[in-house]
Protein backbone atom coordinates (compact mmCIF):
# COMPACT_ATOMS: atom_id res chain seq x y z
CA UNK A 1 0.00 0.00 0.00
CA UNK A 2 2.95 2.45 1.14
CA UNK A 3 4.70 1.54 -2.05
CA UNK A 4 1.50 2.96 -4.59
CA UNK A 5 1.12 6.04 -3.16
CA UNK A 6 4.23 6.52 -2.42
CA UNK A 7 5.76 6.02 -6.23
CA UNK A 8 3.19 8.54 -7.22
CA UNK A 9 4.63 12.22 -7.78
CA UNK A 10 1.32 14.18 -8.15
CA UNK A 11 0.16 13.13 -4.48
CA UNK A 12 3.68 13.30 -3.57
CA UNK A 13 3.38 17.32 -4.84
CA UNK A 14 0.29 17.17 -2.52
CA UNK A 15 1.21 15.80 1.09
CA UNK A 16 4.24 17.87 1.39
CA UNK A 17 4.12 16.22 4.71
CA UNK A 18 5.00 13.07 3.45
CA UNK A 19 2.67 9.05 4.05
CA UNK A 20 3.03 7.84 7.49
CA UNK A 21 1.71 4.75 9.49
CA UNK A 22 -0.94 4.61 12.44
CA UNK A 23 0.48 8.47 13.10
CA UNK A 24 1.87 11.96 11.70
CA UNK A 25 5.04 12.90 13.57
CA UNK A 26 4.42 15.93 15.85
CA UNK A 27 6.94 18.07 13.46
CA UNK A 28 5.37 16.83 10.52
CA UNK A 29 4.47 19.59 7.71
CA UNK A 30 1.29 19.21 6.57
CA UNK A 31 -0.97 18.64 4.50
CA UNK A 32 -0.13 14.63 5.44
CA UNK A 33 -1.15 11.28 4.62
CA UNK A 34 -1.61 8.43 7.18
CA UNK A 35 -2.84 4.83 7.11
CA UNK A 36 -3.65 2.02 9.40
CA UNK A 37 -4.73 -1.26 9.33
CA UNK A 38 -8.15 -1.43 11.40
CA UNK A 39 -8.64 -5.34 10.92
CA UNK A 40 -7.87 -8.16 9.41
CA UNK A 41 -10.09 -10.81 9.53
CA UNK A 42 -9.26 -14.11 8.26
CA UNK A 43 -11.37 -17.11 6.35
CA UNK A 44 -10.53 -20.35 6.80
CA UNK A 45 -12.19 -23.87 4.97
CA UNK A 46 -12.00 -27.09 7.82
CA UNK A 47 -7.82 -27.16 7.08
CA UNK A 48 -6.30 -24.14 5.36
CA UNK A 49 -6.52 -20.47 5.13
CA UNK A 50 -8.43 -19.16 1.80
CA UNK A 51 -8.87 -15.81 2.31
CA UNK A 52 -7.56 -12.15 4.14
CA UNK A 53 -10.32 -9.41 4.46
CA UNK A 54 -7.84 -6.12 5.26
CA UNK A 55 -9.82 -2.80 5.87
CA UNK A 56 -7.81 0.55 6.27
CA UNK A 57 -8.44 3.60 7.35
CA UNK A 58 -6.56 6.30 4.97
CA UNK A 59 -6.88 9.71 5.82
CA UNK A 60 -5.25 13.20 4.95
CA UNK A 61 -4.81 15.74 7.56
CA UNK A 62 -4.77 19.03 6.90
CA UNK A 63 -4.40 22.13 9.56
CA UNK A 64 -7.73 24.33 7.99
CA UNK A 65 -11.14 24.07 8.67
CA UNK A 66 -11.54 23.93 4.51
CA UNK A 67 -11.53 20.72 3.37
CA UNK A 68 -10.76 21.29 -0.59
CA UNK A 69 -6.97 20.33 -0.15
CA UNK A 70 -7.90 16.96 2.35
CA UNK A 71 -10.41 16.38 -0.35
CA UNK A 72 -8.25 16.80 -3.26
CA UNK A 73 -5.90 14.06 -1.88
CA UNK A 74 -8.62 11.43 -1.12
CA UNK A 75 -9.38 11.65 -4.62
CA UNK A 76 -5.90 10.71 -5.71
CA UNK A 77 -6.07 8.08 -3.47
CA UNK A 78 -9.43 6.51 -4.57
CA UNK A 79 -7.43 6.86 -8.28
CA UNK A 80 -4.34 5.40 -7.12
CA UNK A 81 -5.67 2.38 -5.33
CA UNK A 82 -9.18 1.54 -7.19
CA UNK A 83 -9.23 -1.92 -8.54
CA UNK A 84 -5.05 -2.44 -8.12
CA UNK A 85 -3.44 -5.56 -7.65
CA UNK A 86 -1.60 -5.75 -4.34
CA UNK A 87 1.59 -7.48 -4.76
CA UNK A 88 1.31 -10.12 -1.09
CA UNK A 89 3.09 -13.01 -2.43
CA UNK A 90 0.94 -16.01 -2.05
CA UNK A 91 -2.73 -14.04 -2.56
CA UNK A 92 -4.52 -12.34 -5.23
CA UNK A 93 -6.74 -9.21 -5.23
CA UNK A 94 -10.21 -10.13 -4.75
CA UNK A 95 -11.51 -7.24 -4.26
CA UNK A 96 -10.62 -4.00 -3.79
CA UNK A 97 -12.84 -0.69 -3.21
CA UNK A 98 -13.79 2.21 -0.76
CA UNK A 99 -16.72 1.09 1.62
CA UNK A 100 -16.72 4.28 3.66
CA UNK A 101 -15.61 7.99 4.05
CA UNK A 102 -15.65 9.79 7.41
CA UNK A 103 -14.68 13.45 8.39
CA UNK A 104 -13.50 14.65 11.85
CA UNK A 105 -12.40 17.91 13.13
CA UNK A 106 -9.14 17.80 15.99
CA UNK A 107 -8.54 20.95 17.97
CA UNK A 108 -5.66 21.27 19.98
CA UNK A 109 -4.72 22.74 23.27
CA UNK A 110 -2.61 25.49 21.24
CA UNK A 111 -6.19 26.16 20.10
CA UNK A 112 -4.72 24.85 16.24
CA UNK A 113 -7.95 23.07 14.21
CA UNK A 114 -6.86 19.96 11.91
CA UNK A 115 -9.14 18.39 9.41
CA UNK A 116 -9.32 15.02 8.80
CA UNK A 117 -10.84 13.58 6.32
CA UNK A 118 -10.84 9.92 4.96
CA UNK A 119 -12.03 6.73 3.66
CA UNK A 120 -12.19 2.99 5.05
CA UNK A 121 -10.95 0.71 1.90
CA UNK A 122 -11.36 -3.11 1.81
CA UNK A 123 -8.78 -5.82 0.43
CA UNK A 124 -9.95 -9.34 -0.06
CA UNK A 125 -6.81 -11.34 -0.53
CA UNK A 126 -7.78 -14.56 -2.17
CA UNK A 127 -4.79 -17.47 -1.27
CA UNK A 128 -3.60 -18.77 -4.41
Amino acid sequence: LFAILNADATLGAMIPGGIHRRRIQEDSELPALVFTKERAPRSHTLKSLVMIRLEYLIRAVDEKLDEADAAAIIDRVDTLLEDVELAVPGYSTGFNRRIDDFELIENDNAGHVYQHLGERRRFDLMKS
